[in-house]
């Protein structure tokens, strides 16, 4: 009898130990057939990602009582059209991050704290900007991306940060909601030339506002980015972005400003290469609409960006972008999707290009190209599943 009672006594308390912690595998797998069709060269080929980042991570969260919980959550990217894991990430949010093939939780890697006062977070994660761009109805991966998201001059912390300390708002402030990021380069203090020892720490933070049918959001971002010449080459990045439901479409927008400054020449960004000793900005704007057909949505956008090279000194490229597709969705987890774009380069713009010639790339491919002052066009046909 008291063998019985005990094991039952363990099994009551595994049973509330369970009940106060959780574990989740989640993921998404999404694989499309994309066609990058530019004026030199042309590509076909199977792509991921398109409509949602393809991705398998692991989630966690434990209630501590008295209101406070712990929680975890490890994400890794994948390549479904090959299998391989996406690229890896930035240790010191500047250098350029190693190539794509194992699996590694570069999309994010953090541990919480959670309470009623919001929450801490620490690890790797997305920038608060980032949050802008996602207002876009095309998201951040379709051919039919915002060109204020596909042009990045901000570089490695454009979407994401290593080494970073987070603090969000709780969710019981009459709609306002705000985030606040700051992310370390680990950086020697000794190091050589002094300016280094920045290199890489960046600090951002958002704040929005959200109630019935619209929702605005102002984030702000910077990056130090020190050069051996001990010259400061920071990078920043301020946007604008909201939306509204009508109900019978939701239409969005977001307006970026993005800067480097004191810029001293080498690669930045996507490949790109600053002219010496001058400033670089991109202005860049995009509209969107989301319009519920039945099972599906029609999506919608216009987008456009100039990069001022110099303030008069340099090159002022530009490329603006039309994009249409159809999401159509089999369930709450499976979804089809179409998307198609058409992107015109000007004032010397090449799609395929360097940063300072607008290098806006109307779809993930490489190996496409297109002469300056020419137009692209891609297409998109592919499938969504989430688990």
């Amino acid at each position: 009898m008291k063998k019985y009672l005990l094991g039952a006594g363990m099994l009551a308390a595994f049973g509330a130990a369970s009940a106060q912690s959780s574990v989740t595998l989640f993921g998404v797998i999404d694989t499309a057939y994309t066609r990058d069709g530019g004026s030199i060269a042309s590509v076909s080929g199977l792509s991921s990602g398109n409509n949602a980042s393809s991705r398998l991570g692991f989630r966690g969260v434990e209630d501590l009582g008295g209101g406070l919980k712990a929680g975890f959550w490890l994400e890794a990217g994948l390549n479904t059209d090959s299998g391989a894991g996406t690229t890896n990430a930035s240790l010191d949010n500047v250098t350029a991050s190693a190539a794509a093939g194992s699996l590694q939780f570069g999309r994010r890697a953090t541990v919480s704290l959670l309470g009623n006062w919001g929450e801490i977070r620490l690890g790797r994660d997305f920038v608060p900007s980032y949050y802008n761009d996602t207002f876009s109805p095309f998201g951040v991966t379709s051919v039919g991306t915002d060109v204020v998201v596909q042009s990045n001059l901000i570089g490695q912390a454009q979407q994401r940060t290593s080494n970073g300390i987070h603090y969000f708002t709780p969710a019981t402030l009459g709609g306002i909601y705000g985030q606040l990021h700051y992310a370390l380069g680990e950086q020697p203090s000794n190091a050589t030339p002094s300016a280094t020892k920045d290199n890489g720490d960046y600090l951002g933070l958002r704040l929005g506002y959200r109630a019935g049918p619209a929702e605005v959001a102002l984030a702000y971002g910077k990056v130090d980015v020190a050069r051996t010449t001990g010259v400061n080459n920071d990078r920043s990045v301020a946007s604008l972005a909201g939306s509204y439901d009508l109900g019978v479409a939701k239409l969005s927008g977001e307006y970026s400003l993005q800067k480097i400054r004191n810029t001293v020449g080498g690669a930045f960004g996507n490949g790109g290469t600053a002219l010496v000793g001058t400033d670089t900005e991109g202005k860049s704007f995009g509209v969107g609409a989301l319009v519920p057909v039945g099972a599906g949505a029609i999506k919608a956008g216009y987008s456009r960006i100039q990069v001022d090279n110099g303030h008069g000194v340099g090159t002022e490229p530009k490329a603006a972008k039309f994009a249409l597709g159809y999401q159509h969705n089999l369930s709450k987890r499976t979804a089809l999707y179409t998307s198609a774009a058409r992107l015109k380069n000007s004032g010397g713009s090449a799609s395929g290009a360097t940063l300072t010639a607008a290098a806006v790339r109307v779809s993930g491919i490489s190996g496409a190209s297109t002469a300056p002052n020419t137009s692209s066009t891609a297409y998109e046909a592919g499938i969504r599943h989430s688990f």
